[in-house]
């Protein structure tokens, strides 16, 4: 008696083997196998089986839908995990790895064993094996079934099995039966379930056995009565052919080795070779599948002839599993027109294909045909890319709006309303192009779209180059005839179509070259640097292109320099363009004076305030002290790159009174240093050991405070280089140098209430320097070394209040001058053009205001707390923060 079968509801989402949850490691593609278990300890089987689970009794439960299976895959007995040995060699013959020389099955899958047999002959209940498929689909996201088992039920359209397989075949699922070996005309019962139900031909393939001489096995079983494969009969149009005798394998139990004899060795053939298509093109459907190992099998005759391609002894023919992995040979009226629903990645069907119907491409990813294709359907890319390497000799290429056609093959009559795209060569169509108003050619300098019938032609066209381009005149289609013209044309950023000349057999452009500077425009002072560098490669690539032509054999740099320079033309994108001139202008090389210039000034101003606060205590005694300094500045000069960098210093020093009026003291310190430019000009990390002096001369309330800095390091230095499409990063390493003189007079007003005001006149002479760079990379450059110096004027005032005899807090203000800068300019050369550039120097800004607060306590009467705040108006961004304490004794 049947129980009613609980199936989800007809709005389940199909699953994909990609797709599947939880996924299978590696990608494998999850086998069910419904049999006996398995003895997963045989070393063949390693790794191989991932559940074992009990299914007998869960028939009962098809009403509720609800399975509570054993999970036996971890018990050390055989008996208990494979009670008839049947489902070892099965899964043997599915999944073996050939190791001790046994029989190699797919090596991509996970095996879901499905013990549905309670006795040692084997022998289960269809409902629980139905049971099994159903959990295993909806739980466990198993697509793909192996039966080697069959019966002599009768089905009807409300039996349950029919029910279940309708609904397998419905979400995605293909279950793989044997067709028995009681040497019969017809299969087993179930194979023949499609008779009832059609709809379950889509997910059910059958499996028969042939021997050595490609006949279906016949011989005697025990008792002299003929034994042998069951035909395909009925089922022939899911039917083809495996081995009826398969092995060596393991015994089950491990105790030697055997042949396997009958058709649920067939089965696990056509499951495994299932496996495989599935693995490669995992966004394939159960149906395509099927259609695949079907259409790829070798024919078999047998004598009667209906017109099909299949027979009713051995369906299909003999299951050809290597060539099944390289896709359908088929498109045929029997399956419909193939929809290739192709994700983002790129697929190959490598097989000829023949048959009345047609192809339809869909999915953002690449379907590549590289057979000769002579199906007869049409053929339709919707979406992504079909790219044509071999043939289509049938029914003509309809293009939709977001569909591409490229390669370098052959296809029939053409009518593109999306794109065709030679970047991959000359495509040939062997019959009428039709371009709509919609339609796009990408038309590639040095490949041609070649037409043996007519060209009617609008839409737009791009010029597109593959090499460097010295400018000419080319040819980019050839006709019997052209008809109509283009309505827009398009060349790159750096290749301009100067004039469009359609002939009665073929369309020419002549083009020539834009220079970087012409396509940035007028542009900015970056831009203008970057476009100088871009324009010496592409005067280097002419050169090297004109030798090329004259014969001569370029050497492996020259033809670097021609590829890249090929790929910086082939930009089509403002955006892309700008990105290019500015990442080649290495502005990071010309603004790191200027950068070690300001940051020297912002730490000698810190330096400067403390000096002036260390002696405000009148406890000038000898001592030792250190401090920290945190400077954070962010510096933009006209037209070129936002400059970002943050500073910390750390310096330890000694001083005191050597007279009443005079105060020596001198310190060493560490810098470290981290600039970012925005604009794609890089980064460097610096590093800066140094010492300095000081000394002030105090008489009475007028003061000379005078102050002496040498820094050198390196710099850490890294910048994008970027290309069409790409970026590479250049590293180098610079040596840096910095050194400063200061000079600052003022006078003291003593005023009520313990506050002092004291006016100031400064003068400072900073000094940088930065060894030449040789970047040792296809894409780097070769900078000369550079030098940067400046001096400047000050006028201010600091503000003291003692608030008691331990704590004094202070503010101080000033404006500054640069007076005179002297920054060289860069000589920069490309290692792939070698030409050498001048390029100038970007300055920041001359004048500023510049302010602060301090506070110093004296602590314990021999330790002096001290710390600061100061910013200026000369950058977008300032902060320099300090802090520090002095021992004195």
């Amino acid at each position: 008696m049947n129980a009613p079968v609980n199936i989800p509801p007809d709005n389940v989402p199909l699953k994909t083997p990609e797709a599947q949850t939880p996924a299978s490691a590696d990608n494998n593609v999850k086998v069910g196998v419904l049999d006996s278990g398995v003895n997963q300890s045989l070393s063949n089987l390693a790794g191989k089986v991932s559940h074992i689970l009990r299914y007998v009794g869960q028939g009962n439960n098809l009403g509720s839908g609800v399975y509570t299976p054993d999970d036996i895959t971890h018990s050390p007995s055989v008996a208990t995990t494979d009670v008839a040995g049947h489902g070892s060699y099965v899964s043997q013959i599915l999944a073996s790895n050939g190791d001790e020389g046994t029989y190699t099955g797919s090596q991509n899958v996970d095996l879901y064993e499905a013990q549905t047999s309670n006795d040692h002959q084997g022998h289960s209940a269809i409902n629980d094996q139905m049971a099994a498929i159903l959990d295993l689909h909806n739980h466990y996201g198993v697509n793909l079934f192996n039966a080697s088992w069959g019966s002599d039920n009768h089905y009807e359209a409300n039996s349950n099995a029919t029910h279940v397989l309708r609904y397998l075949a419905a979400t995605n699922g293909l279950i793989v039966f044997s067709a028995g070996n009681d040497a019969r005309l017809d299969p087993a019962a179930e194979s023949l379930t499609p008779l009832v139900d059609n709809t379950i031909a889509n997910g059910l393939l059958t499996a028969v056995g042939i021997d050595d001489n490609k006949q279906l096995y016949r011989g005697l079983d025990e008792n002299g009565q003929i034994k042998g494969s069951n035909a395909c009969g009925r089922a022939a149009a899911w039917c083809l052919a495996g081995q009826y005798v398969t092995g060596p394998l393991r015994e089950f139990n491990n105790n030697g080795y055997i042949n396997f004899y009958g058709t649920s060795g067939a089965a696990p053939q056509v499951t495994a070779a299932a496996a495989e298509v599935w693995h490669k093109y995992p966004w394939m459907t159960a149906s395509q599948v099927k259609q695949t190992l079907l259409t790829t099998a070798d024919y078999l005759p047998d004598g009667s002839y209906s017109g099909l391609p299949y027979n009713d002894t051995f369906g299909w023919g003999e299951l050809n599993a290597s060539r099944a992995e390289n896709g359908p040979a088929l498109f045929s009226s029997l399956f419909g027109d193939f929809n290739a629903q192709v994700p983002d990645s790129q697929y190959v069907f490598g097989n000829d294909i023949s048959g009345n119907a047609g192809l339809i491409k869909s999915g953002n990813g690449v379907l590549e045909l590289a057979g000769n294709e002579s199906y007869t359907g049409n053929t339709t890319v919707n979406q992504g890319t079909l790219l044509v390497s071999g043939s289509i000799n049938g029914g003509g290429v309809t293009i939709a709006p977001q569909g591409i056609l490229s390669g370098s093959g052959a296809v029939s009559s053409t009518h593109n309303n999306g794109t065709v795209d030679l970047s991959q060569g000359s495509l040939t169509v062997n019959g009428d192009y039709t371009q709509s108003h919609d339609g796009v050619l990408n038309a590639y300098i040095s490949h041609q779209l070649e037409i043996n019938g007519n060209a009617e032609l609008d839409g737009t066209v791009n010029l597109v180059n593959k090499n460097f381009v010295t400018g000419g005149n080319y040819d980019i289609l050839h006709a019997q005839r052209v008809q109509g013209q283009f309505s827009q044309v398009n060349g790159s950023k750096f290749l301009a179509v100067d004039r469009v000349t359609y002939a009665a057999d073929n369309v020419n452009f002549d083009v020539t070259q834009i220079s970087a500077q012409d396509a940035v425009g007028a542009g900015d002072a970056l831009s203008q640097a970057g476009a100088k560098v871009v324009d010496s490669m592409f005067a280097a690539a002419n050169a090297v292109a004109q030798r090329q032509q004259n014969g001569a054999v370029l050497t492996a740099n020259e033809q670097q320099l021609l590829d890249y320079t090929a790929n910086l033309q082939s930009s089509t994108s403002g955006d892309a363009v700008q990105h290019i001139v500015d990442s080649h202008s290495a502005v990071i090389y010309a603004e790191l004076p200027s950068v070690l210039l300001a940051e020297q000034n912002r730490l000698t101003q810190t330096v400067a305030n403390r000096l002036s606060a260390m002696d405000g205590m009148e406890e000038a005694t000898p001592g030792v002290w250190t401090s920290h300094d945190y400077m954070k500045n962010q510096y933009h000069p006209d037209g070129w790159n936002k400059v970002t960098s943050t500073t910390n210093n750390t310096s330890l020093g000694m001083d005191g009174r050597v007279s009443h009026a005079l105060l020596l003291g001198g310190f060493i310190n560490k810098n470290e240093m981290n600039v970012t430019l925005d604009r794609n000009g890089g980064s460097l990390k610096g590093k800066q050991d140094g010492f300095g002096a000081y000394a002030q001369y105090d008489a009475a309330s007028f003061y000379i405070n005078g102050l002496a800095i040498y820094q050198r390091g390196n710099a850490d230095i890294k910048r994008p280089v970027m290309s069409n499409g790409s970026q590479s990063t250049e590293k180098s390493n610079t040596d840096i140098s910095s050194s400063t003189l200061y000079l600052e007079s003022g006078y003291t007003f003593e005023l009520p209430h313990e506050v002092d005001v004291t006016p100031y006149a400064s003068v400072e002479y900073d000094r940088s320097r930065t060894d030449g760079v040789d970047e040792d990379n296809l894409h780097g450059v070769n900078v000369s070394g550079m030098k940067g110096e400046q001096s400047s004027v000050a006028l201010g005032s600091r503000v003291n209040y003692l608030v008691s005899d331990a704590l004094r807090v202070g503010a101080w203000a000033q404006v500054s001058k640069v007076v005179s800068r002297n920054i060289s300019d860069m000589t920069l050369a490309t290692n792939l053009s070698g030409q050498d550039i001048s390029l100038d120097s970007p300055e920041f800004d001359r004048n500023s205001f510049d302010y602060g607060l301090n506070i110093n306590y004296i602590l314990l009467n021999s330790v002096q707390i001290f710390a600061g705040m100061q910013s200026s108006t000369a950058n977008e961004q300032a902060l320099s923060a300090s802090a520090g304490l002095k021992y004195y004794w």
